[in-house]
């Protein structure tokens, strides 16, 4: 009886070790994912005033400028679920009921990376970007965009991500890169800078 209950606790323990590190994987995807769409938002807001930084903005968007100067060569910073969570093997799928599904019998957790928290596109308005997430070094830039391309590079390596969460630093880094992109006066760029780190896609509908 002792070893039969010993196994039973066990089991149990295991699968809340498993259900809070799966919790912790898909809750850091999911505010991710939230500070890329408060941004998104903050610009369609925005842009929907129908005044100068209005304008300032849609010139931003239509933009075919490059400001690549060593950050697009560093590393790439794979944001992506770890091979293995709470010890059982991940693998990826698309369209499951659920975000992810576990099956303690093949001892794999199974990831629906079809999902929108997955996703690292950035639709800002009328116009899509990719964000690159990269490993650069401290003194390269917070952020750097490609406009003709359509890409954003991100630098984890920064000193500020020392100082924020996941979702306050890709905030910031995303702001910081606007803005610098926006082509108005030094006073505009920090209104901008601030409505968008203000902005939060929630509290308006």
């Amino acid at each position: 009886m002792g070893g039969q209950l010993w196994r039973a606790i066990g089991a149990v323990l295991r699968r809340s070790q498993v259900s809070s590190a799966l919790t912790d994987v898909l809750g850091r995807a999911s505010v991710r994912r939230r500070a890329l769409d408060d941004v998104a938002a903050a610009v369609t807001h925005l842009i929907s005033r129908d005044d100068s930084m209005s304008d300032a903005i849609h010139s931003m968007l239509l933009s075919k400028k490059s400001d690549v100067n060593g950050l697009s060569e560093a590393p790439e910073h794979p944001l992506v679920a770890p091979p293995r969570i709470g010890g059982l093997q991940v693998v990826f799928d698309e369209n499951l009921p659920a975000p992810s599904q576990v099956d303690f019998s093949t001892q794999k957790i199974t990831l629906d990376y079809g999902r929108p928290e997955w996703s690292w596109k950035l639709r800002l308005f009328n116009r899509d970007f990719s964000i690159v997430n990269k490993f650069g070094k401290p003194d390269h830039s917070l952020a750097e965009a490609d406009m003709k391309q359509g890409r954003i590079f991100v630098n984890w390596g920064h000193p500020l991500k020392q100082q924020m969460d996941e979702r306050a630093f890709l905030r910031f880094a995303l702001t910081w890169v606007l803005s610098k992109h926006t082509a108005c006066a030094d006073s505009q760029k920090m209104d901008l800078a601030l409505q968008l780190l203000s902005y939060t896609s929630g509290d308006h509908g």
